[in-house]
């Protein structure tokens, strides 16, 4: 049987030069090209290419636009990446959508469209998250012939905010590479690890507030991503004491997963996410995870994490207390989270996203 042909456009692509959703789809071509027996023969629709994890493809095709390039100005490569392709005449195609912000256009194709579900949160938190991009979300996901979303947990959301959906829905889980067991414990952790965004819904400030209601000390707090603090971030960490070191990095992903194997723990404070990739990647690494008790980080992490109740700093600072001032509760957490991430990797992903888009074929 001819694999199936599927098209992905350049969306997330140019909007993201480094980021879980980017990642999640060069993950996704890459099992594709790496194993045909997938039965799916991808390719990218792209003019300028802003991402980074892009030119990792086995292809080799796309070259990075250097930030601050003449080049690099958001009208100028969004308009060229909207341009209709010219697709020499290889059969059915399957187009899929990396972002909701273009809908698709009968006028350039009829082939059957996909778009990817990364989260809801603008729609159940409109006050914590700007929705000019997301414009386009409801009517985008109301004609796609078939929605992915990233965990059962954003299925229910979009079953919740979004109406007269007329195309299929299937749940294709994120999933991280593999990591052998004996390197998990290789090496003395110590610190708290804190991953991303820290801004609104992230509430970021818990973990502050957790940190001044216990006693911590020669400890440190190191946040990867998010830039750098702002002014505001700056006095509420002012706060902590001189014996807790803090330090923002925005890392490599080589970097993040050196952090990961020697941080003593990782921390999410967020009341909602669409799947929570760095706690499952910290699980994979060995490092044990502390979240607030939100449903996807159940459906992720089940009984291979700590939990706290959103926005509670004191029950934050009790599990932090107890992981950090025992090495064998670490190591034993840490050790549940690498068996509970192998049930997440992306070749399964990749299997369920091409079983998916079989629905698709004609």
């Amino acid at each position: 049987m001819n694999p199936l042909e599927v098209v992905y456009d350049a969306q997330i692509f140019y909007r993201q030069r480094r980021g879980g959703a980017s990642r999640l789809f060069v993950e996704l071509i890459s099992e594709f090209l790496l194993d045909p027996d997938l039965g799916i023969h991808p390719s990218v629709e792209i003019r300028i290419n802003r991402n980074l994890y892009l030119s990792e493809l086995p292809t080799g095709r796309f070259w990075t636009i250097p930030e601050g390039h003449v080049l690099d100005r958001d009208r100028l490569v969004g308009f060229a990446n909207r341009l209709p392709f010219r697709r020499a005449n290889r059969g059915p195609v399957i187009e899929h959508f990396t972002y909701h912000e273009r809908l698709p256009n009968p006028r350039h194709s009829d082939a059957p469209t996909v778009v990817t579900l990364l989260d809801m949160i603008p729609e159940l938190h409109p006050n914590d998250v700007g929705r000019e991009s997301h414009r386009n979300k409801t009517a985008c996901l109301q004609q796609a012939d078939l929605v992915i979303c990233i965990s059962e947990t954003v299925k229910d959301d979009l079953l919740s905010c979004v109406e007269n959906i007329s195309g299929q829905i299937r749940v294709c889980p994120l999933g991280v590479r593999p990591v052998t067991e004996e390197r998990l414990f290789n090496q003395s952790r110590r610190g708290i690890l804190y991953v991303g965004a820290r801004a609104h819904y992230k509430r970021f400030a818990v973990l502050v507030d957790a940190l001044l209601d216990g006693n911590f000390e020669d400890l440190e707090l190191l946040c990867v991503g998010g830039g750098a603090f702002t002014s505001a971030e700056r006095s509420l960490l002012a706060r902590l004491p001189s014996s807790i070191t803090i330090t923002q990095e925005d890392a490599t992903d080589d970097r993040l997963s050196e952090l990961y194997r020697s941080a003593a723990v990782l921390v999410s404070t967020s009341m909602a996410e669409g799947f929570g990739l760095p706690a499952l990647e910290a699980m994979a690494a060995g490092c044990p995870v502390i979240l607030s008790d939100i449903p996807v980080y159940r459906e992720v992490a089940g009984s291979a994490a700590s939990y706290f109740a959103v926005d509670d700093a004191k029950g934050l600072s009790a599990q932090l207390s107890e992981l950090l001032n025992h090495a064998e509760l670490r190591q034993e957490l840490g050790g549940l989270g690498w068996q509970r991430s192998q049930l997440f990797t992306w070749r399964k992903m990749a299997e369920r996203t091409a079983m998916a888009y079989q629905l698709l074929s004609p």
